[in-house]
């Protein structure tokens, strides 16, 4: 009897009618394979409508060989993972799971012409269901079914026979798998019996089903509702007095517990994409191994040698196929073992990732050093209290998200071995590739895995891609981050609301301040760290208004228990509609008046776009190294400065055409951006210029910072590790604007900044990092700092501490 492969992807559903869900509380089903045992239950209602809550990846069943139930010795099991959040409900509602299968044509080939199609037919049918996939999963909404979909096979069960057991055994039902006759359904209580209770009050009757039938095994498990914690853990606060008035200066620094809580969503929408690249290996080596047993693999040879050499290769292909098999699918469950460590980690409030442990393999994921670090400026009445401090008038706050260089720390930074050098490199393959294409047009839709260089190109683009994942999801979870503490002083404060306009009308602009140098390791982490960021402009936001109303907790405001301040109470990560983008909910609650503050275009769930731009420039003592030993080695610093000046334009002409239709939206009047902007421009124009020996120009990341905090962006500062250069960073900036917006005479700025250096909660942060409570400079790194960069005598030790 001959069996046929498909790709088979397994879409659950939930038969929950949609009236009926009156409570936000919510289990998680933890469903596993192997697909293929038995029981189903009779829908009750065929016309109810129903609400679809999970999916799994795609998936290709395997021919199992022994003594199975149909006789005939063959068994397919596909094996899938899927974790659904359903609601509690009083009634009793059905779950459904639907099996949707791949055209049959996609089956074992005969020649190869039907292998190259069956792949096709494999990798379009894939890419439907993943653009499907990716419409449909906004807001957590899950996916859509295929608009003409080819069920294979479909399942159902009560939901409460299925929470009473830890596993449940189903046959596929009447009328699913190919209008077989009826069969009966029966439920299994997890013991291997029949349960006669369920069947009772089901209808059904006990009769003998075909051993032919598809089945499904699922394995539930009950747990608790995961929110998102008030933030209690970690809180560090310096007040400071002005000399003369009443004004105080108070810096917080805090932890955000979306440390955990981003990368862990992201990490869900990771494993699926990336065992999506597992069935596509999979069938790549099942393929090769099919084409080689046929016969279509080097047969045609001249003389024994080649013969020989021939064999030889197929051999090394297939070896290095079932490697790449292999290596797929220990990054998938080292995905899920990062997905598991973030859910364990916010459950015990762990939500710091310390520089000591940048290069950590299961903590990839998560931002190094991630804190939020406000400065409260007003009088000291105003500032005494949480609440005050955040709906008093009179009171200014300048928030700065610090964290360590989004980069693969854990992968090294090998020469040409970070994300722009690998994209340099397969760009220059593809241009080479092309070329040899343009004369030999027969072959050019099957991959000749004979050929070396196409296995060194296939094992360059997964190198890249699992870099590439890591910085990203550093990256988002500090985008995010930054996001949502903008919004929350937005919507808190009682006169300020210019950010909620702008960001309605031409997006959230994302400012990055980097400190990387231009040498060693460091050039590899700037690489990371640029292509990073600039990936997030594929990032949307949109505002849900309308959270579940028992969310007590907020996600930045420490301290305030069941506060009624409006919050930031809920994130939550989905697929955007197209391939590499991201849509981020956050879910806000506030009073109906404030919400009628809010643009209407993005009250209503419209999305808010991202411009990402990131401003580098070395300082220490590598970069010193670097300006003396060649230009090239500032190069890559000029062109991400260049780059970043050309998007900051693009965004400041749509500031403009918004100031000028309505002054009031803007935080800032184009008086004051327009000289900054020329100035900034000037400043980068001389960096690049050619010198036999360059200097440092810091200049352009201050003014490129204060230009676009004037615009309202989302402020960050970083360095490898956001301990030590970072610290003198944000010192430095908050003196500035100490000096420009609150009257702080220009000569106790070095004073100021060297008591903030030296008193403030930057040297907590270090030795919260380290367990030193100094700086990692020694004399000589310290000396050859710019000088508004030197941390104060006293406060540094031996250096070189991650």
């Amino acid at each position: 009897m001959s069996y046929c492969r498909f790709s088979i992807s397994t879409l659950i559903e939930s038969g929950l009618h949609q009236e009926g869900i009156l409570s936000r509380r919510s289990h998680s089903l933890s469903l596993l394979g192997p697909g293929a045992l038995p029981t189903p239950v009779p829908v009750s209602n065929p016309a109810a409508k129903w609400s679809r809550v999970g999916f799994t990846e795609t998936v290709l069943p395997t021919l199992v060989t022994g003594n199975s139930e149909n006789g005939s010795g063959v068994t397919q099991i596909a094996t899938f993972l899927s974790v659904l959040q359903i609601p509690v409900m009083p009634a009793n509602p059905l779950l459904r799971f639907v099996v949707y299968e791949i055209p049959e044509k996609v089956s074992s080939p005969s020649s190869d012409g039907d292998l190259r199609e069956s792949r096709q037919m494999m990798r379009a049918s894939s890419r439907q269901l993943d653009e499907r996939a990716r419409i449909a999963r906004v807001s957590g909404m899950g996916m859509a079914p295929p608009s003409r979909p080819k069920v294979f096979c479909e399942f159902s069960c009560a939901c409460d026979d299925m929470l009473a057991s830890d596993e449940v055994n189903l046959i596929a039902r009447q009328v699913s798998y190919r209008n077989r006759s009826p069969i009966s359904t029966v439920l299994s209580d997890g013991t291997g019996t029949e349960s006669p209770n369920v069947a009772a009050a089901t209808g059904a009757t006990i009769v003998e089903v075909d051993p032919s039938v598809p089945r499904l095994r699922v394995k539930s498990m009950t747990v608790s509702p995961r929110q998102l914690k008030e933030n209690s853990g970690f809180y560090i606060t310096k007040s400071f007095q002005f000399a003369e008035g009443d004004d105080m200066v108070i810096e917080d620094m805090t932890e955000s517990p979306l440390t955990n809580e981003l990368p862990r969503q992201y990490l869900e929408l990771l494993v699926t994409e990336r065992a999506d690249d597992l069935a596509h290996a999979q069938a790549d080596a099942a393929g090769f191994e099919a084409r080689v047993k046929s016969g279509m693999v080097g047969n045609l040879y001249d003389n024994l040698i080649e013969q020989i050499q021939g064999e030889n290769d197929q051999t090394v292909v297939q070896t290095w196929l079932n490697e790449r098999v292999q290596q797929r699918k220990m990054y998938v469950e080292a995905l899920r073992e990062c997905h598991q460590l973030c859910i364990d980690r916010a459950e015990e409030g762990l939500n710091f990732k310390a520089s000591t442990e940048k290069k950590s393999l299961v903590l990839r994921f998560l931002p190094i050093n991630l804190h939020v670090q406000d400065m409260w400026v007003g009088p000291t009445a105003d500032l005494r209290s949480q609440r005050s401090r955040r709906t008093s008038p009179n009171v200014r706050v300048y928030p700065t998200v610090t964290v360590g260089a989004f980069a693969a720390h854990c992968f090294k930074f090998r020469h040409n071995g970070s994300i722009l050098s690998l994209r340099s490199t397969l760009q220059k393959r593809s241009l080479s590739k092309v070329q040899s294409d343009v004369s030999d047009k027969s072959n050019i839709d099957e991959v000749d895995w004979i050929n070396a260089a196409v296995r060194s190109t296939d094992e360059t683009r997964w190198h890249l891609t699992t870099r590439f994942d890591m910085c990203f999801s550093q990256a988002l979870t500090t985008l995010v981050t930054s996001f949502c503490r903008q919004l929350e002083y937005s919507l808190q404060h009682p006169t300020d609301r210019t950010f909620l306009n702008t960001i309605a009308s031409i997006g959230f602009l994302f400012q990055v301040e980097s400190l990387l140098s231009t040498q060693g390791k460091e050039i590899g982490m700037l690489e990371d760290f640029s292509a990073a960021v600039d990936a997030l402009k594929h990032v949307t936001f949109v505002l849900d208004t309308s959270p579940p109303a028992h969310l007590p907790s907020t996600l930045l405001n420490l301290h305030m228990k069941n506060t009624t301040l409006p919050s930031v109470v809920s994130v939550r990560l989905s697929k955007g509609s197209t391939k590499g983008t991201f849509t981020v909910a956050i879910g806000v609650r506030c009073s109906e008046d404030v919400q009628a503050s809010i643009p209407s275009t993005i009250r209503s769930g419209g999305s808010i776009s991202v411009t990402p731009v990131i401003f580098t420039q070395g300082i220490n003592e590598m970069q010193t190294l670097a300006n003396n030993a060649s230009s090239r080695k500032t190069t890559l610093q000029d062109i991400i400065n260049r780059k970043s000046f050309f998007v900051l334009t693009r965004y400041i002409e749509k500031y403009k055409q918004l100031a000028t239709q309505r002054p009031d939206a803007v935080p800032t009047p184009m008086s004051k951006i327009a000289p900054l902007l020329e100035s900034l421009e000037e400043r980068i124009a001389t960096a690049s210029k050619r010198q036999v020996v360059k200097s440092k120009h810091p200049k352009i990341i201050q003014e490129s910072s204060h230009l676009c905090r004037l615009l309202g962006a989302g402020r960050v500062t970083s360095c490898k590790s956001a301990k030590d250069r970072t610290s003198m960073s944000v010192t430095l900036e908050q003196v500035r604007l100490l000096s420009e917006n609150h009257g702080l005479p220009e000569e106790f700025a070095v004073r100021t900044v060297s008591t903030m250096r030296s008193n403030g909660v930057r040297l907590e942060n270090a030795l919260k990092n380290t367990g030193k409570r100094q700086y990692a400079f020694n004399a000589l790194q310290r000396s050859l700092l710019p000088d508004e960069y030197k941390c104060p005598e006293g406060t540094y030790g031996r250096g070189n501490v991650s």
